[in-house]
């Protein structure tokens, strides 16, 4: 944490015309959601936004910005900026992951499977690709497959150990 709190006041003067300086602020205020406080999370939406705002076609703050919706509840939020940031980044298996995530949780659970089964074609190996892997295997339970997502389930928590979103 102190190498980003370094690094984001290298970046301090830079913060009005940086998208980069703006989300790494962002993402720092939002590490502990369950810690930050209501003005936490006020500013850092509007870092997110502003590093929107200064680069539009950076996938990265309409993911974290995604993200942080997603932890915060707001999940039609959420649902809305993760899809701009698919557009800039259709195959981020960390994007489709988020949207999976949001449509679960609208209760789209058909457009769930699509994105998490997008995010295990993209990036497999990955700790989003992985992790929808579980989430397949949550949302179909049994059937054919259920040998196989169990095993990349089980491999994907071998791992990322450290992750508890395999079991949202």
């Amino acid at each position: 944490m102190a190498q980003f709190v370094t690094l984001c006041q290298t970046d301090m003067p830079n913060l009005d015309r940086s998208a980069k300086a703006n989300l790494l602020y962002a993402d720092i205020l939002t590490k502990d959601l369950d810690k930050a406080t209501l003005e936490q999370w006020q500013l850092a939406e509007k870092h997110y936004r502003r590093a929107i705002e200064i680069y539009p076609n950076y996938y990265a703050p309409y993911n974290n910005l995604g993200f942080f919706y997603l932890k915060t509840n707001r999940f039609a939020e959420a649902n809305e900026v993760l899809l701009q940031a698919q557009t800039h980044a259709p195959q981020s298996a960390q994007v489709l992951y988020n949207l999976g995530s949001a449509s679960l949780k609208l209760g789209i659970n058909d457009k769930a499977k699509g994105y998490f089964e997008q995010a295990t074609r993209y990036e497999p190996e990955s700790e989003a690709g992985l992790g929808s892997f579980g989430a397949l295997h949550n949302i179909y339970g049994t059937g054919n497959d259920t040998t196989a997502m169990t095993y990349n389930l089980i491999r994907a928590m071998m791992h990322h150990p450290h992750k508890s979103f395999f079991f949202q």
